[in-house]
């Protein structure tokens, strides 16, 4: 038997897509009504911060949707962080404070007591992100098998891929780490690759006697997406065939992420190492055009924690929390990966130019925004302290 686990995560700032509207209309929408038609399909539903609170604000339809999937026991909430970060690149205050408010969003948005799980955007790894996850009460972290699989490394020989591990984390930490299958996201509903995808399934199920455990990571957006790669000329149409498909096939069980780990908690260690899908981070180590954006950023962090250091010593000053959050909140989205993908990326999709310019626009005016905000606050306190 083949338990899979699935996630779909959420982000209505997907770099190459052309509107939020159209991102809902023609992707999420269109998904939630195709996995409705089959109920044995089980998913953990992972949004962004941001997109968790622009669905509460203009999209109450979807909102719905997910609620009634959810009640209807075919979709889980698992929390994706407040914004899409490569958390290995940012601080490890920066990481707790996304992990934290997007915990903080899920619960809001989906009246939930806490979410199932933690998948880490762009399936990125390092030992704080699981250690801050275990602290903030989280059960699980998701991390892509491809890390501990590929060039085959001496440490990893006898891991597993088909099965969870214990990832050792600082602090004599473990979080259990169900290992995605890195062969989905969008590009599985290129005809090719779906065929490989169904046909690797066949061959894991001839040849393993035991049973095994797979976790496929699958982007919301999927949809739309395939459609505007050129890739199909009906994406709702291909992806719903890839779901009939999969749900036909003998010897697979749904279940959501939490389950699984329950009833079968890992037998294997492993430490992993830091990673981040798109090639350790060309945006924040080469010099691609987003070197400015990182730098107002650095200065807004700096900023932001010299107040969080100064209220913490016993210095404050009204609604100072408040608005502490609000440069917090910025931040957090002026550091959205998307933004750091620009022209190293360009033609390597079929001519789409990644990003678009409202994604790197509103990554400028929230690093802004928190540089401008946190210099305030640190100047009242400041101010209120020496009096």
């Amino acid at each position: 038997m083949i338990y899979m686990g699935i996630t779909f995560t959420a982000n209505m700032r997907f770099g190459y897509l052309p509107s939020e509207d159209e991102i809902v209309n023609y992707g999420y929408i269109p998904l939630y009504e195709i996995l409705a038609k089959f109920p044995q399909f089980k998913a953990n539903l992972c949004f962004s911060g941001y997109s968790e609170l622009t669905l509460a604000k203009k999209y109450p339809k979807v909102v719905d949707m997910v609620k009634k999937g959810i009640s209807e026991g075919r979709f889980r909430i698992s929390s994706n962080g407040f914004e899409h970060i490569p958390m290995p690149f940012v601080s490890y205050e920066c990481t707790n404070k996304n992990i934290l408010k997007g915990i903080e969003t899920d619960q809001k948005v989906w009246s939930i007591k806490q979410p199932d799980g933690f998948v880490p955007s762009d399936g990125s790894w390092d030992p704080t992100i699981g250690l801050l996850a275990h602290k903030a009460g989280l059960k699980w972290v998701m991390c892509h098998r491809n890390y501990v699989t590929k060039e085959k490394l001496e440490e990893y020989k006898d891991i597993d891929p088909y099965h969870p591990v214990y990832a050792i984390c600082p602090e004599n930490t473990r979080v259990m780490v169900p290992l995605a299958h890195n062969r989905c996201a969008v590009l599985v509903l290129r005809e090719k690759d779906m065929d490989d995808w169904f046909n690797e399934l066949k061959a894991i199920s001839a040849s393993r006697k035991d049973d095994v455990f797979m976790c496929a990571t699958l982007d919301m957006e999927m949809p739309l997406a395939i459609k505007v790669q050129g890739y199909a000329e009906n994406g709702i149409e291909r992806f719903q065939r890839f779901i009939e498909k999969w749900t036909q096939m003998q010897g697979i069980e749904f279940t959501f992420i939490g389950d699984y780990l329950e009833k079968h908690p890992p037998k294997q260690e492993a430490y992993l190492k830091h990673s981040y899908w798109h090639w350790y981070g060309d945006g924040w180590c080469k010099s691609d055009g987003a070197e400015k954006l990182v730098s107002i950023c650095s200065s807004a962090e700096r900023n932001i924690l010299d107040c969080e250091n100064l209220i913490s010593a016993g210095y404050n000053a009204p609604e100072v929390r408040f608005e502490l959050e609000q440069a917090w909140e910025h931040l957090l989205f002026a550091l959205n990966s998307e933004a750091y993908f620009t022209d190293n990326l360009s033609g390597k999709n079929d001519g789409i130019k990644y990003p678009l310019a409202r994604v790197n626009i509103d990554a400028y005016n929230n690093a802004i925004k928190a540089n401008e905000l946190s210099k305030q606050i640190k100047i009242k306190l400041l101010k209120n302290t020496s009096r």
